[in-house]
């Protein structure tokens, strides 16, 4: 599953580049793949992590407070600030990646039933647009329009899926293995896990696999 995310600015904001963010309070969603994201998008632009200050992403509040410099967020929030007059400086696609603890893994069975429930809740969204849509316009923190839901469905595949077998839940292991480095680098930095987590430890496709063949 995944979608896209952006670094955006406030209307009248002047900076033009990500370095130009040096100095300036950043609010994301902290300890996930946006502040991972954001920190190796600074660094790309020749900024510290201690250049920026990092806090909390607030619904709606961020994007009012005169001392936010800058937004890294995700849909449908982005299309909704950008129609505000944010303007986005850089974006990317994010995907989401379940992990199962190896002692979940052992019971092979279990995994594999919780693997084919999300396939079932993929499937569900992708027949029923209008009700999921409008459980996010019910959100009480997220009032989104049509315009931005139907913007963030045409970039997912499962939102789109034509039949059961049209999407699979298991990534293709080049790509999975290049995002699970990035995300266990920022992880192991920022004492998230320890060394003993390792890459090998954490790809295995095998209940994903067996998931799309039962469901």
């Amino acid at each position: 599953m995944g979608g896209k995310y952006g670094l955006v600015v406030p209307p009248g904001s002047k900076a033009q580049t990500v370095a130009d963010l040096k100095g300036a309070n950043i609010a994301t969603t902290l300890g996930d793949s946006l502040q991972r994201w954001l920190i190796a998008t600074c660094k790309e632009a020749g900024l510290r992590e201690e250049d920026i200050t990092i806090e909390e992403y607030r619904p709606l509040l961020s994007e009012a407070d005169p001392q936010v410099g800058a937004l890294v967020i995700w849909e449908p929030i982005l299309p909704t600030v950008i129609a505000k007059g944010f303007r986005q400086l850089k974006g990317d696609r994010y995907y989401t990646t379940v992990f199962f603890s190896e002692r979940f893994l052992l019971r092979r069975e279990k995994a594999v039933d919780v693997m084919v429930s999300l396939k079932q809740a993929a499937w569900y969204v992708s027949q029923h647009h209008a009700e999921v849509n409008q459980w996010y316009r019910e959100g009480e923190q997220m009032r989104i329009g049509d315009e931005a839901l139907d913007a963030m469905s045409r970039g997912n595949e499962l939102y789109t899926a034509s039949s059961p077998s049209s999407f699979s839940l298991r990534p293709d292991r080049a790509d999975l293995t290049t995002r699970l480095s990035g995300d266990l680098e920022f992880l192991s930095t920022h004492g998230f896990v320890g060394p003993e987590l390792t890459l090998d430890a954490l790809v295995d496709p095998a209940p994903a696999t067996e998931a799309d063949r039962r469901f």
